[in-house]
């Protein structure tokens, strides 16, 4: 979890005064290893194309830079895999509809539904000032009943 502290000097490191949104990302480090380890466990999955490696040689490093390079393909700029910064608000469209694309993959589903209820691969968080909010990303778009959330 990030804290004040933190937050004060990665604001200064990216100047958000500059930027419009700010969102930090906090990996959920146990949750991914289970995550890939299930990806990896299951023989069946078939990865979709923005996925970089092979099953085989995936780790929790190459599936978030993945995840991040999906995110600001569009628009937003990625601080190493903590922080996306977006300028506009079109852009925080973009990078957020390209989040739920992760979630809504049926590809990394049947991986998500093995995971214990409440298990989120990260949370999101805006920044306000020095302080952080919980954030859900393009909360109007709504995953479908068999689906589970990857990021809250």
């Amino acid at each position: 979890m990030w804290t004040c502290p933190q937050i004060n000097l990665l604001l200064k490191k990216i100047k958000p005064k500059k930027a419009k949104i700010v969102v930090l990302i906090d990996w959920n480090y146990d949750a991914l290893s289970a995550f890939v380890a299930a990806l990896k466990d299951d023989v069946k999955v078939s990865l979709p194309e923005w996925i970089t490696t092979t099953i085989e040689a995936m780790t929790v490093l190459s599936f978030t830079n993945d995840i991040i390079a999906l995110a600001t393909r569009y628009g937003g700029t990625a601080f190493g895999r903590l922080v996306l910064v977006m300028n506009s608000l079109h852009e925080y469209r973009d990078v957020t509809w390209m989040l739920r694309e992760v979630e809504a993959c049926t590809d990394l589903q049947p991986c998500m539904k093995k995971m214990a209820e409440g298990v989120f691969l990260a949370s999101l968080y805006i920044i306000s000032g020095t302080s952080v909010a919980q954030v859900s990303p393009f909360m109007n778009l709504a995953l479908d009943d068999d689906k589970r959330n990857m990021f809250k």
